[in-house]
Formats: structure tokens, C-alpha cells, sequence
């Protein structure tokens, strides 16, 4: 079912994004209503972030203002951001913001101010100045997250919840699931059947070099964000551990060489060489590594 939603995700994603260039240079009839796609989140440590789910490239020039609107119709300006805030919000980038910037029953309006002119590259909007919105609207959003992108040596581990972001209101779990990112050896796709790291709870832990995605889905299965995690060799700290890596590299090297060619042939062959190359590459490793034995 994950699966299934995460293809369903990426075709939705794909069409949006055709739809986007398709409209350059003419307006849509339909109305964008921008407050529908903020969401309010909350991190591990309680700090709080605002998040817009849709890119809706805007020109340069444009800048949000938030004000609180109380009984009698008066407003409050709560916060003021600038060109380049704006932008990095209208990006999908989490802001953070005050605790008590959104409260429960609270009524708001978000202001867009500044130069309302497209060029010829902007998809143009039919886009009001003002948009009215409560915090309910700012509930029930998908998981999201501060950062996606990693880098790990082998053996370390990562702790993704200090990187997750929950939208306001959800009390239940998050699962994390983690695949192979595989990759090409020559002109071929290589597919990867070892695991190169592994999820217990939100901490990932590396075992071997290579890359993987991490998937995070809420307990209704829905589908919150991805991250990826590249990870880097262990630099071996002994002779033995130089040896031992020199044997591993020879090993996968042979026997990816065998599974891109497809053939029986080739892996018997691996196997017939790999005993007479590997005293070979072992001591051409340490000589290389260690030059202070000879």
C-alpha cells in the first residue's frame, strides 16, 4: 500500500509540475487560495515552524504579512517578513516562528504585498491581496522535515526525529523505512541486495558504503517526506582493517561485475580469479597505505 502511494505521490507531483510550466504566460481560471497550503509544525524540542506545501514561484517583490484579527474586526500585525523570507517560505522552507504567533480558535488574514507583475517565465495566478484563515486551517498537514540530505561514514548513526517536523494536533507515531538508492557500474543498473543501513525506531545506522532513502510515513500510511543519506567509508585505522576492507571491495567489485553482465560464465569466472588476484590486491593496499613496512 506505501508503495502504491508513494507512485500515486510521484505521478500527482509529475502532473503538477507539467501543469505549472504549461500555464507560463497566461493566467489560470481558477482562484489559488494561499492559506489552505500552509501547515503549523511543532519539533522535537517544541519550537514551532510555519511551512508552505506549494511552490507558486512568486515574482520578486512579493512579501507576506500575517495579522491576527480578533472579535471586532481589528487587526494585529504578527509578523512582517521580508523578500528573501518570502521566497524561502514560498520554496518550501520550514520558518521557524513564536509559540503564540497561531492559537487555538484564533482567525487570521495573510497579506501579500509588493509588485504584482509576471514575467514571461512566472505562471501567473489569479492572486488576491489578502486570504483569510483560522488555525484549524493550519492542522492535519502531512510529516515534513528541516533537512533532507545527509552524509555518514560507516558504523555512525543518525537520529531523524530531531529532524522531523509534526504538524500541530497529531499525537500518533512515525515510522521510518529505508531502501537502497542503487546505482550504475558502467552502462548498466546495478541493484544492491545488501542492506547498506538499517531503521530502528527514527535512528539509522550505516553498515556499509553506499546511499539509501528513508521514508516517513504517520500511522494512517500517509506519506510525510523522504531523506537521503549518503554514506561514506570507514578510513581503516589498522593494517588488518585495511586488509579486511581490501578484501570486501575486491569481493563486491567481482561480484557486481558478474550480476551487470547477466551471464553464469562471468561469475564462474570471478570466482576462479578472485583467489589468485587477492593475495595481488593485498599487498599492493598496504604497500600504498602503509609505505613505512618496506
Amino acid at each position: 500500500m506505501k508503495k502504491i502511494k508513494k507512485l500515486t505521490a510521484f505521478i500527482l507531483a509529475a502532473v503538477m509540475a507539467f501543469a505549472v510550466m504549461s500555464v507560463s504566460s497566461f493566467a489560470w481560471d481558477e482562484e489559488i487560495n494561499y492559506s489552505e497550503c500552509f501547515g503549523l509544525y511543532t519539533d522535537i524540542s517544541g519550537d514551532y515552524y510555519l511551512v508552505q506545501h506549494y511552490y507558486f514561484n512568486f515574482n520578486e517583490g512579493k512579501q507576506f504579512k500575517f495579522h491576527r484579527v480578533d472579535a471586532n474586526g481589528k487587526r494585529t500585525l504578527l509578523k512582517e517578513l521580508t523578500q528573501d523570507e518570502t521566497t524561502l517560505l514560498d520554496n518550501g522552507n520550514p520558518m521557524r516562528v513564536e509559540k503564540g504567533m497561531f492559537v487555538e480558535g484564533g482567525k487570521y488574514i495573510l497579506e501579500i504585498v509588493g509588485d504584482g507583475r509576471a514575467t514571461e517565465t512566472d505562471a501567473v495566478y489569479n492572486i488576491k491581496n489578502e486570504y483569510e484563515f483560522t488555525y484549524n486551517d493550519l492542522k492535519g498537514k502531512p510529516l515534513h522535515a528541516i533537512k533532507t540530505d545527509f552524509c555518514i561514514t560507516e558504523g555512525e548513526s543518525i537520529d531523524l526525529s530531531r529532524y522531523t517536523l509534526v504538524p500541530v494536533g497529531y499525537n500518533g507515531g512515525i515510522t521510518y523505512e529505508a531502501w537502497n538508492d542503487s546505482g550504475y557500474f558502467e552502462d548498466s543498473y546495478v541493484i544492491h541486495f545488501e542492506d547498506f543501513a538499517k531503521v530502528e525506531g527514527s535512528v539509522v545506522t550505516a553498515l556499509s558504503h553506499g546511499a539509501v532513502y528513508v521514508d516517513m510515513y504517520d500511522d494512517n500510511e500517509q506519506f510525510g517526506c523522504g531523506y537521503y543519506i549518503e554514506i561514506l567509508d570507514k578510513e581503516p585505522e589498522t593494517v588488518f582493517e585495511l586488509i579486511e576492507d581490501s578484501i570486501k571491495k575486491l569481493g563486491e567489485g567481482w561480484f557486481n561485475a558478474s550480476i551487470e553482465s547477466g551471464t553464469t560464465f562471468l561469475g564462474l569466472v570471478s570466482l576462479i580469479l578472485l583467489p589468485v588476484l587477492l593475495p595481488f590486491q593485498i599487498v599492493f593496499s598496504v604497500l600504498f597505505q602503509y609505505p613505512f613496512f618496506f
